[in-house]
């Protein structure tokens, strides 16, 4: 098969790829997918084009990964205000429920709820909840926790 004839031919790369069976269709050699920054196309077991391209990309993640750490931090800090305004047992059902989630973010005060009143017999939550994906048994959205200072803690998560 010649490359013009190829259905899926990328112009700038030496080779095309056919994303349908993951093979090359001009050499038959096997080819993994695109170098993370220049979308060129590459061999199994090759994740760059270039050192310049793994550098840029590996930049990216630890950039990534300290916005991720600082998240983490500022949401834990703001949960444990919040914990200031809640009962002993409050707190504790409320870690065991967080314990349930995979993982949460976004945590902040605010002034109102959104969502649905669960009827929680520990404190006052709402959830507003959507489902993600194919199968319908994923969710992700937001929960609010009625706090004593009249405020509402907001998180989001997924599960």
């Amino acid at each position: 098969m010649k490359q013009e004839d190829c259905p899926v031919y990328y112009g700038d790369c030496e080779n095309c790829i056919s994303f349908i069976d993951n093979q090359c269709r001009h050499n038959n050699e096997d080819y993994q997918g695109f170098c993370y920054q220049c979308q060129k196309v590459l061999k199994t077991g090759v994740k760059y084009c270039s050192k310049e391209c793994e550098l840029r990309h590996k930049e990216d993640i630890l950039k990534e990964q300290k916005e991720i750490e600082e998240q983490i931090k500022k949401d834990g800090a703001i949960l444990e205000e919040a914990k200031k305004y809640l009962t002993k047992k409050q707190i504790e059902i409320f870690e065991a429920d967080l314990k349930d989630l995979e993982y949460i973010w976004g945590c902040k005060f605010v002034d109102k709820p959104k969502g649905e009143n669960q009827r929680n017999p520990y404190y006052e939550e709402w959830v507003d909840q959507r489902t993600v994906g194919d199968s319908g048994d994923c969710f992700t959205g937001e929960v609010y926790i009625k706090l004593s200072n009249g405020k509402y803690l907001e998180y989001c998560y997924d599960c």
